[in-house]
């Protein structure tokens, strides 16, 4: 039995220092466009005791800092970046406007995107979102038995978090509704949630 604990990136600047407004420094990011470092390194939600056999994260430079820094922490030998566990891509502009996001912030961006995943209209389809998901459980699947700690991004992992309690999420997308409340993070930084793979 493998035991993965999914834990969200530590907190990253959307401004790069001031050089953009946060909406275009979310929208360089979540179209891939730029990729910032973590800000400051918030303690790591994990039980006391755990020692996951390695840690993997997206190959993104936040997932990798913030996955360098729980490695050291936990002296963990092995972190693997991996394509699979990057954000879903989608592009915010198309979501809604400045004045849109100025106004309403954080909670109108999850509303859209949860819209547009239903829809699917985001940068990444549902499609190539469910393979990459399949992908990653599959090659958890193939390891020995043990902790694995996961390090992710807060829509990859909201959707990975329903479709391990919802497995039919992708042909019925609707579901994703009443697993993310968008008046609400999605989760805290260096929190998630745990699941088995036999």
């Amino acid at each position: 039995m493998k035991k993965v604990f999914v834990r969200k990136i530590f907190p990253y600047d959307s401004t790069f220092d001031g050089e953009f407004s946060r909406y275009d420094g979310y929208d360089l990011i979540t179209l891939r466009k730029l990729d910032p470092g973590i800000s400051s390194h918030p303690d790591m939600e994990l039980p006391e005791s755990m020692k996951p056999v390695c840690v993997f994260c997206s190959d993104l430079r936040r997932g990798k800092e913030t996955a360098g820094e729980i490695a050291k922490n936990l002296d963990v030998g092995e972190v693997v970046p991996l394509d699979l566990l990057r954000e879903v891509k989608f592009d915010i502009k198309k979501l809604l406007t400045r004045e849109e996001f100025e106004k309403e912030g954080s909670n109108l961006v999850r509303q859209r995107f949860v819209s547009a995943f239903i829809d699917d209209a985001l940068e990444e389809s549902r499609d190539e979102i469910k393979a990459r998901m399949d992908k990653f459980i599959n090659q958890v699947r193939k390891l020995p038995g043990g902790n694995y700690l996961v390090i992710g991004h807060s829509f990859f992992m909201k959707i990975l978090e329903t479709y391990r309690r919802e497995p039919n999420l992708f042909e019925n997308p609707s579901k994703l509704v009443k697993h993310l409340d968008v008046a609400k993070r999605t989760y805290d930084y260096g929190r998630g949630f745990d699941f088995e793979v036999d």
